[in-house]
């Protein structure tokens, strides 16, 4: 596995653009990349249109993105940031349609994977607060995060709004047990008294296991 590894990052470091954009190249390039960091990936997404138009751009979008989403796990592993950056950087020139959303879940995933919940809480605000916020099991994750790890009070209002938005669009136990957590935290007493106990409600319909929902409520009604 190693040794074909080298022998294709030998192969493809040894090629200038015009060769690489020779019809049998470009096959040999698309079968044998499988990582953000392999030369045979740098040069499909570097000669990306010569490559949709050769092998067609919905293979190629799709190879692109899958290739550098595969990548995540090891750059989280070695928290490496560089390699990262190439990931996001492919998936947004691979010509997905969903191209925004997918390196906002990267995103999501290698900060969260490296406990960086900062720079995560940043880049979710950015996204979330350019308008893309229509998913709600999307903002009901991100907003659940953030009520886990992040402390930072400003931060912690906006994923009020996104898991408020989330009830409003799916008013499920999940949900709210969601934005009567983030409620709790957030010290507003009385609305998180009303959401807690709405929680409990719907965790009963549903047969959900309301005791954190319930915990929460015991410590509010006892101040």
């Amino acid at each position: 596995d190693r040794e074909y590894k080298k022998v294709s990052n030998q192969y493809f470091s040894s090629l200038s653009k015009k060769e690489v954009k020779d019809p049998k190249n470009m096959n040999l390039a698309y079968n044998f990349a499988e990582n953000v960091n392999d030369k045979a990936f740098e040069w499909m997404v570097k000669c990306r249109k010569d490559f949709f138009k050769e092998l067609g751009q919905e293979d190629v979008s799709k190879k692109i993105s899958s290739i550098a989403t595969g990548s995540i796990k090891d750059a989280i592993a070695n928290r490496d940031e560089k390699t990262f950056n190439k990931i996001t950087d492919a998936i947004g020139k691979s010509g997905v349609k969903d191209a925004k959303k997918r390196q906002f879940l990267a995103n999501m995933r290698y900060y969260k994977g490296t406990g960086d919940w900062k720079t995560f809480a940043k880049k979710a605000s950015a996204y979330l607060g350019a308008g893309n916020g229509q998913d709600p099991k999307l903002l009901n994750n991100v907003a659940w995060d953030f009520f886990l790890h992040v402390d930072d009070k400003a931060m912690m209002q906006k994923a009020e709004k996104w898991a408020a938005q989330a009830v409003k669009a799916k008013n499920t136990y999940s949900m709210n047990d969601t934005y009567s957590a983030i409620l709790y935290k957030l010290d507003k007493k009385e609305a998180a008294i009303t959401a807690l106990t709405k929680t409990i409600e719907l965790a009963k319909k549903e047969k959900k296991n309301p005791l954190a929902a319930e915990i929460r409520l015991e410590k509010l009604q006892g101040k």
